[in-house]
């Protein structure tokens, strides 16, 4: 889910800047629709819009594997991308559905790759609490201190990886349409 917060608002004006022709709305973001992604290239941070899932199909990359499948490992080692949201979606094995968002920190950045076709895909981890009740995996959190780590040194991307963010996220069980 992307809301309207004052960050989001700059890393989309500066998407449009960069795409004025893309099609964006904030609210939920579906698989195959565009979204704003923050990218590193020469040591800087540029904010781009990019299609969600590698060939219209691959929404996730696990975080155990992502450096070494051969469909994520070239873009995982040059193509890191940071996908900034208000709050994320996990189903249940009933399939109710709960909002996870931080109170505290109101823009959650999700660790992602993205490849030349401007496709991204989020990585995921085996869940923390409170998703762990939820759901078996989440997504990887970088905090903004982390950000130049995770998109310019490929050795501290990996130890990200492995100790994804703790934040403290808070779930709200939302109505079954």
């Amino acid at each position: 889910m992307i809301d309207d917060h004052p960050k989001i608002r700059e890393i989309i004006a500066k998407a449009r800047r960069a795409n004025p022709s893309a099609n964006f709305e904030t609210g939920d973001i579906f698989p195959s629709q565009q979204a704003p992604i923050l990218i590193g290239h020469q040591n800087k941070i540029f904010a781009r819009f990019a299609r969600w899932g590698f060939h219209q199909k691959i929404i996730n990359a696990r975080s155990e594997s992502v450096e070494i499948k051969p469909v994520f490992s070239a873009d995982f080692m040059s193509h890191r991308a940071l996908v900034p949201i208000t709050a994320f979606y996990e189903w249940d094995k009933a399939k109710q559905m709960y909002l996870f968002n931080d109170p505290k920190n109101p823009v959650l950045y999700l660790a992602a790759i993205y490849n030349s076709q401007q496709e991204f895909t989020i990585i995921t981890a085996p869940a923390k609490a409170p998703v762990k009740g939820i759901h078996h995996r989440m997504p990887v959190i970088i905090l903004p201190k982390h950000f130049h780590d995770w998109l310019f040194d490929n050795t501290k991307a990996k130890a990200l990886l492995k100790n994804n963010e703790l934040v403290q996220l808070t779930s709200h069980q939302q109505e079954k349409k």
